[in-house]
């Protein structure tokens, strides 16, 4: 088996960097000649802000060397795999309006999240139309959606005993399970976001996964230039030291409490960059082989 995994769902807590990482990963695997799918979901559209290049849903549109992005979404990914499945695009609205539709899927929330991993599972192993691609990059949701979202195909697997939707539901298990699956779960230095890290972490395994500890800084501060500061310019310089000073402790914490994880560590470059340059810069990390072979 490659070294490199096929499909790389990434989630984690809202606002720790999902997206930031998923496109560095991209960049990162293309450089190594990987060709490479980013699949964002829902109303997410980072692929046409990054790469300057208007990317509709369901549409494959090549945006770099050796990347493609993909958009998908989940009413989208409903239609398609309902009609596929009726074998009649007439019969799709009557069957999402019925009672048998409607109570089935009240008792399951997370059910039309859930199709998207039916749309990854044909991207990967259907009919050869993505069979170009290597390696595909999920831009997925925050954990407690991915939660829903992973839960559902062993539920299905549990009420129906036999048929067809039980099969469907292994196909999406086999996915989740597959050796070239790969969770890549992202956090940083804050309580929640660590928290719901080891939270996902404790639900999805023995699946594979890997945290990335994102934002993490070093103080690097120069006492001698410090002090050659004068008045009121020292003191808000040296309130800013102790700040940072302070906030590293808090991350150093919560880095610890991971360590027995093996987590990868993103240094923080948010303060200096623009978006492009922070997704540039981060990539560098993951270009490291240790990132793929452990």
């Amino acid at each position: 088996m490659s070294d490199f995994p096929s499909l790389i769902f990434i989630t984690g807590k809202g606002g720790v960097g999902k997206t930031t990482v998923a496109l560095s990963v991209c960049l990162a695997l293309a450089r190594k000649g990987r060709k490479v799918m980013y699949i964002e979901w829902g109303r997410n559209n980072a692929s046409s802000a990054f790469w300057n290049r208007r990317v509709r849903p369901y549409e494959r549109v090549r945006v770099q060397e050796n990347i493609e992005a993909f958009r998908i979404t989940p009413d989208k990914a409903m239609e398609e795999y309902v009609k596929i499945r009726l074998r009649s695009p007439l019969l799709y609205y009557p069957f999402l309006r019925s009672k048998v539709w409607k109570g089935f899927s009240q008792t399951m929330p997370a059910l039309k999240e859930s199709v998207i991993l039916g749309k990854l599972w044909f991207m990967i192993y259907g009919e050869g139309q993505f069979s170009d691609v290597e390696v595909f990059v999920f831009d997925g949701p925050s954990t407690g959606v991915a939660t829903g979202m992973i839960d559902v195909p062993y539920r299905m697997k549990e009420a129906f005993v036999v048929g067809p939707m039980r099969a469907e539901a292994q196909k999406l298990i086999d996915l989740l399970e597959a050796p070239g699956t790969v969770f890549w779960v992202v956090t940083y230095g804050e309580e929640l976001a660590v928290e719901e890290c080891l939270e996902f972490v404790e639900y999805i395994r023995p699946k594979q996964y890997r945290i990335i500890f994102n934002r993490y800084y070093t103080m690097d501060v120069n006492t001698h230039e410090l002090g050659k500061l004068e008045g009121s310019l020292r003191e808000r310089a040296r309130g800013v030291i102790d700040y940072y000073s302070f906030r590293k402790k808090l991350i150093d914490h919560h880095l610890k409490r991971l360590q027995d994880f093996n987590p990868l560590i993103v240094p923080n470059v948010f303060h200096a960059f623009d978006m492009k340059e922070i997704v540039q810069w981060t990539s560098q990390t993951f270009e490291e082989e240790r990132v793929w072979t452990g």
